[in-house]
């Protein structure tokens, strides 16, 4: 009898929040089409209906779980956790298919792009702005660079690839978050990836200094049976040691540690090392916790033990 009725519940929510789905997608195509008008983009094709939903199980339990899919008529495909219903994909099929596919436009040599990297920001922006009601955390300064697919040895209409990371309150890129978005020029977007579930309790301390973190990481990389052991991991790969103990990049950022499952992102110092042979082009990175100087991952996760 309990069974019966958690099962009924279950469904019960289910359906209901598959029907939000529904809806946040009538809106969100609404908003995307209402920006393509103001900026005169060509949204290529105005929401259709019906919209069908498809329940996905995940069940191989790949991030970031179990979704509802959106399919308004052929144009827009959106794609929302069951979970807590945020908006993770949206991409306008009938967009690629016009401009990427068969008898799609062709140019024998590359194009020049018509907006700077500004105005594709400030478009980009735009569209973001219309998605604010589905993103809940805080992004910093879009970058953006051009780019054109080629097919047959002809160059297709050229697109804009920009990209928001998620940001903490001091500013500390997360290396997974974030938002990217490919706009076709003079087109509405055509494909939106939102990625803002990684957990993160954010440090009121100070963070360690790059020379402190450094000593850490350099006590993991001179141990010589820990680098007999990444030899064996990435085989061909990785020469007989480092030029020198100096990283050639370190920066800051927000990284989700591999040695636990659902671990908590932490802010870590990110190196990178330079191999000693220069015919193997394959840096190596190591993570040192930016609070506990402690290593949670990189490319050496599987050396031994983590601290």
């Amino acid at each position: 009898m309990l069974a019966a009725a958690a099962a009924l519940f279950f469904w019960q929510d289910t359906a209901e929040r598959s029907q939000r789905a529904l809806r946040e997608a009538d809106q969100i195509t609404a908003e995307v089409a209402k920006v393509c008008a103001d900026l005169r983009l060509d949204p290529m094709d105005a929401p259709g209906h019906p919209a069908k939903i498809e329940a996905d199980p995940n069940e191989y339990g790949v991030d970031p779980g179990p979704t509802f899919i959106v399919n308004e008529s052929t144009s827009y495909k959106l794609t929302f956790l069951q979970a807590n219903g945020f908006l993770t994909k949206y991409a306008n099929n009938q967009l690629f298919n016009r401009l990427y596919e068969s008898h799609s436009p062709a140019f024998e040599k590359p194009s020049a792009p018509k907006w700077t990297k500004d105005q594709a920001i400030q478009v980009g922006n735009a569209f973001v702005n219309a998605l604010a009601p589905q993103i809940k955390i805080q992004l910093g300064e879009g970058s953006a660079r051009f780019d054109q697919r080629q097919s047959n040895g002809t160059y297709q209409v050229g697109y804009w690839m920009i990209d928001w990371p998620r940001i903490d309150s001091k500013g500390h890129p997360f290396s997974d978050d974030g938002i990217i978005m490919e706009i076709p020029e003079g087109y509405g977007p055509l494909f939106v990836h939102i990625k803002q579930e990684t957990l993160f309790n954010e440090e009121r301390s100070e963070s360690m200094q790059m020379s402190e973190a450094l000593k850490r990481a350099r006590s993991k990389i001179t141990n010589d049976q820990s680098w007999d052991k990444l030899k064996s991991i990435f085989p061909g790969h990785i020469s007989d040691g480092w030029t020198d103990p100096n990283p050639t990049n370190a920066y800051l950022e927000i990284v989700t540690p591999r040695i636990r499952k659902n671990a908590v992102a932490r802010l870590a110092w990110v190196f990178w090392f330079k191999q000693h042979d220069f015919h193997a082009h394959y840096p190596v990175s190591l993570w040192i916790d930016a609070y506990t100087g402690r290593w949670i991952g990189g490319d050496v996760v599987g050396l031994d033990t983590p601290d």
